[in-house]
C-alpha cells in the first residue's frame, strides 16, 4: 500500500475516533446507552478494519495460527472496557473533562510510576 495511502487512512481514523465525544451527548440523548454505542463503534471498526485488510492483501488465518489471535482477544476485552468506561464517563461528565481525564491518563500514570518507583 502507498505511503500516501495509508497516512489517509490513519486521519481518516483518527478523525473517526476524535468524532465519538462530540456525537455521544446527542445520541445519549436520543436514548442511546453507552454499551449500544459501544456494540455500533466496535460494528463500525470491524467494517473498517476489514476493508483495510482487504486493501492491503494480508492473509489474516496464516497470522492467526501463528498466535495473532491472543494478541486480537487481549485487546478487544481490554479495549471494550476502556471505552465502555470512557463512554460511560462521556454520559456523566462535562466532554472536555472527560476528553481530557482519557487522553492525559496515561501520561499521568507513566509519571506517577516513575516517581515512585525510582
Amino acid at each position: 500500500m502507498p505511503r500516501l495511502r495509508r497516512r489517509r487512512l490513519c486521519r481518516g481514523r483518527t478523525g473517526l475516533f476524535g468524532f465519538v465525544p462530540l456525537a455521544a451527548p446527542g445520541l445519549y440523548a436520543d436514548g442511546l446507552s453507552p454499551w449500544s454505542l459501544l456494540c455500533w463503534r466496535y460494528l463500525f471498526a470491524l467494517v473498517i478494519i476489514s476493508a483495510g485488510i482487504r486493501l492491503a492483501r494480508l492473509y489474516l488465518r496464516a497470522a492467526m495460527r501463528q498466535g495473532t489471535w491472543q494478541i486480537a482477544l487481549v485487546g478487544v476485552s481490554l479495549g471494550a472496557i476502556q471505552t465502555l468506561c470512557y463512554f460511560q464517563s462521556l454520559r456523566r461528565l462535562d466532554t472536555g473533562i472527560a476528553v481530557l481525564l482519557f487522553y492525559t491518563f496515561p501520561a499521568v500514570t507513566l509519571g506517577v510510576e516513575s516517581a515512585i518507583l525510582r
